[in-house]
């Protein structure tokens, strides 16, 4: 930024409501002070972090609710970041990105002292077959470069940073994949030709054990699943089927659960027959696991012995017993429902994006008893036209949902706006933040924090070149759950529990008779709730980091914070 030029513009008046959602201005950048560019948002235990494209240089930083940002560290250029991904272990998350053949590891605890670029490494042929984890408090790092090169797994420890060579198979020939961790064994698998397998990686001196030959080979780069603490892999199994008078040998897709005595794969659920399209897992509602299913062949019309073909959208729920139709949905005429791989999960349903060849792209939902659509492209506006709502870039706050998009054409081009939904059939509102003639940009870096939304978008306010605005917006989406809700009054029995941060069981303290207790991501889904609990709550099936408690007796409520560190 330069001096003197900066204009920080707080208007804590200038508020639009629009059906009790109401947005308010926080700050806003002239063009020449450079105004941040949110390319990516990641949630995370310790904090909202963002990759900001700012000229003439982009920047990894934390988001603050008052429009400011804290610069974690420069960044190396790339016109990729969209595409980052990233996963968080307690305060630490890895965020990972490419650019050209290059592909660039980025370690964090959100404090710039502790923001390090640990790792990069040079592809071949634009090909990125990459995968990270976190595994007892280190990270680790798979990749494949080509052959006599590197494919193999690398160790990260966040304490100083060091980097260490667990193996590398660089001259043999094979394809190295992914890399997961289930809190108590390391897993990575690589294939052979047509032979997927795992093995179970010894992280102090990299050696490997093989645990099954039978990983699906159609999609051997996302074999593995976590659910909860349970790994789960998709495995294939020989079978003979009968199908239209003809008996033959085929192949069986499986979802098994890794046996940690036995060291092997014992079968979960019985997916498909055939080149069955690969079950998509949604995501967790209250313990339970979701998955969304299409394709020709489904265990809807299958059992051990034959199967016949179907089409459709199907939910399934599945855990350690195995997995339960929710449901079916099928529209006449209607045969292919695609999953676009893009959710968000919500505290009691999960928002995706199904695209249909008879209405293009739809808004649907699932929950722990339902699957269906909220909204399709055909109407007007047809806000999910042309490029629609943009679901990957949107942000949940208890069952509700906000989602940057393109409406219908406006006499000065493209609407771009707000959609608001509670994820109820057909309801899907649009929230003008700004009069139509001045609205410049995408509202883009959508975050979560406490009960609110906030973005960023050009606007119509201009600078003193007459230039409009870039400025912070935040949305009263839904009710917070933290002391600064006046909702919540605290009694002079306040809620108290042990340990903090806590392993396997929690226990509450206090002389109230607790009636109903919600517990919250730091994302603001829901991830258990109890009615009437016991005085010791079981949450050893949390991830580690940071969650947010909220318990009612009679008209009093409470609210506080606890990690989990497992």
């Amino acid at each position: 930024m330069r001096k003197g030029v900066l204009l920080l513009l707080i208007i804590s008046a200038c508020i639009f409501t629009v059906k009790a959602q109401t947005v308010t201005r926080i700050k806003s950048w002239g063009y020449l002070d450079s105004p941040p560019v949110p390319k990516k948002t990641f949630a995370t235990n310790s904090g909202v972090l963002q990759i900001l494209d700012k000229y003439p240089s982009s920047e990894l930083v934390k988001g603050n609710t008052d429009g400011t940002f804290t610069k974690l560290t420069g960044l190396r250029k790339s016109f990729k970041y969209d595409q980052a991904i990233s996963e968080t272990s307690g305060d630490w998350t890895m965020i990972s990105y490419f650019e050209g053949d290059s592909v660039f590891f980025y370690l964090t605890d959100g404090t710039a002292s502790k923001t390090k670029l640990v790792y990069t490494y040079k592809g071949s042929g634009g090909t990125h077959i990459n995968d990270f984890t976190f595994h007892k408090g280190k990270a680790y790092i798979t990749y494949d470069t080509g052959w006599n090169a590197f494919k193999g797994l690398i160790e990260i420890n966040p304490d100083d940073f060091s980097v260490k060579i667990l193996f590398n198979k660089g001259t043999e020939d094979l394809k190295m994949w992914s890399v997961v961790s289930d809190s108590e064994n390391l897993f990575v698998n690589y294939s052979t030709g047509t032979t997927n397998s795992a093995y179970q990686v010894n992280a102090a001196d990299g050696s490997l054990t093989q645990v099954t030959d039978k990983l699906n080979y159609w999609t051997p780069q996302n074999p593995f699943v976590v659910l909860g603490k349970t790994l789960a892999a998709f495995t294939l199994e020989d079978v003979r089927v009968s199908m239209n008078g003809s008996s033959f040998q085929t192949k069986r897709m499986l979802l098994s659960k890794y046996n940690t005595a036995a060291r092997s794969f014992e079968p979960l659920w019985y997916v498909g027959y055939f080149q069955a399209v690969q079950p998509w897992y949604l995501g967790e509602i209250n313990g339970k696991h979701y998955f969304f299913a299409n394709g020709d062949y489904d265990v809807t019309n299958c059992n051990t012995t034959t199967c016949s073909g179907n089409f459709g959208a199907h939910l399934w729920v599945v855990d350690e017993t195995g997995g339960r139709l929710v449901k079916s949905v099928a529209v006449s005429g209607e045969k292919n429902y695609t999953y676009a791989g893009i959710k968000q999960v919500a505290s009691d349903k999960i928002y995706l994006e199904i695209t249909t060849k008879a209405a293009g792209k739809e808004l649907w939902v699932a929950t722990p008893t339902d699957l269906y659509m909220v909204k399709d492209h055909i109407g007007t506006p047809s806000v999910l036209a042309d490029y629609g709502l943009k679901l990957n870039e949107a942000a949940v706050c208890g069952g509700k949902i906000a989602i940057p998009g393109i409406g219908a054409m406006a006499q000065t081009g493209n609407d771009y706006e707000m959609y608001i939904s509670d994820g109820t059939p057909g309801n899907l509102e649009k929230l003008d933040v700004m009069p139509k003639a001045g609205v410049q940009s995408m509202p883009k870096g959508l975050f979560y924090y406490e009960g609110k939304i906030y973005f960023t978008a050009a606007d119509t306010l201009k600078d003193n070149l007459g230039i409009a605005k870039t400025s912070m917006f935040s949305i009263d989406l839904c009710n917070a759950i933290t002391s600064a809700n006046p909702e919540i009054s605290m009694s002079k029995s306040e809620l108290k529990f042990y340990p903090n941060p806590v392993k396997g069981f929690l226990n509450l303290q206090t002389e109230e008779t607790i009636e109903k207790l919600e517990i919250y991501s730091t994302t603001g889904t829901l991830v258990m709730q109890m009615v009437n609990p016991e005085k010791q709550i079981d949450v050893s099936r949390l991830k580690n980091g940071l969650y947010l408690i909220k318990a009612q007796s009679g008209e009093q409520k409470f609210t506080s914070k606890f990690y989990v560190f497992q």
